[in-house]
């Protein structure tokens, strides 16, 4: 019962993502708008979302990673060719913006398509946050369980995405 409230508490958050009329400008790669209001949505700011993007994708709504090798196809026909590829070799890969792990694609059972649409990564990303968050509180430890629970990876990965908000807090 549990996983199926999960799992169709994300199917309304990705609903949403997709019906709701102010979002169509994120269809032309608008992020600081869409970090917005996603972050308003989960209650994170925005800024934070672009900078975990800024590390796990340096902003490219296509870019996969598979087995801890980053690719960069130029269109959704080659990302998903990349991505089949991975499901068919069975190696572990990261999808979109925020680069949602087949893990959550198994549990949360979607199509990996699904996440080349930034409007939907961005949402599973900080669906993905807001649980950490809820579990650890808003600190960066919870920040680096975006990346990993082992201790070293989690506090490395949160001092890369300190850095990234302290630049673009610079400006």
């Amino acid at each position: 019962m549990k996983r199926w409230m999960k799992w169709l508490g994300l199917g309304i958050v990705c609903l949403v993502a997709l019906t709701h009329p102010g979002l169509g400008w994120a269809k032309t790669h608008h992020f600081d708008k869409l970090f917005a209001h996603v972050g308003k949505h989960f209650g994170i700011p925005g800024l934070l979302l672009k900078a975990i993007a800024m590390q796990e994708s340096d902003l490219h709504p296509l870019a996969i990673n598979i087995a801890g090798k980053d690719y960069w196809p130029q269109n959704e026909e080659k990302a998903l060719k990349l991505i089949r590829y991975a499901q068919r070799t069975h190696r572990n890969f990261d999808v979109g913006l925020m680069q949602i792990n087949r893990w959550w694609l198994q549990k949360w059972a979607l199509d990996p398509e699904v996440l080349l649409n930034p409007i939907d990564n961005v949402f599973c990303g900080a669906h993905i946050l807001a649980g950490e968050i809820d579990r650890g509180g808003r600190t960066w430890k919870a920040i680096g369980h975006y990346h990993s629970h082992t201790p070293e990876r989690a506090m490395n990965y949160a001092a890369r995405i300190r850095k990234h908000v302290s630049r673009l807090l610079a400006g």
